[in-house]
């Protein structure tokens, strides 16, 4: 699953959030498959929900640049998938 900072939120507290619905079907492939065979790979700076952060993710730091964690994700694909 890829979590990108696709809508802005203003107020008290500014911040980046994947859309809903992104949310939502991470949640249900996370069901389907199980959480140890899902890899989220987050682009820094968008908000992830706090119980998905004790799970498997990688973090993007731009999301041009697959480069910083292809290792990395090719090593979850071997052992994972």
């Amino acid at each position: 699953m890829l979590l990108t900072k696709d809508d802005e939120f203003f107020g008290e507290e500014n911040f980046a959030a994947p859309r809903d619905n992104v949310i939502f079907e991470m949640g249900m492939f996370m069901e389907a498959k199980g959480r140890e065979r899902v890899l989220v790979v987050r682009e820094a700076g968008a908000k992830m929900p706090a119980d998905i952060g004790g799970g498997i993710y990688l973090s993007l730091r731009d999301r041009n640049d697959i480069t910083s964690i292809h290792l990395r994700l090719l090593d979850f694909i071997q052992k994972r998938i």
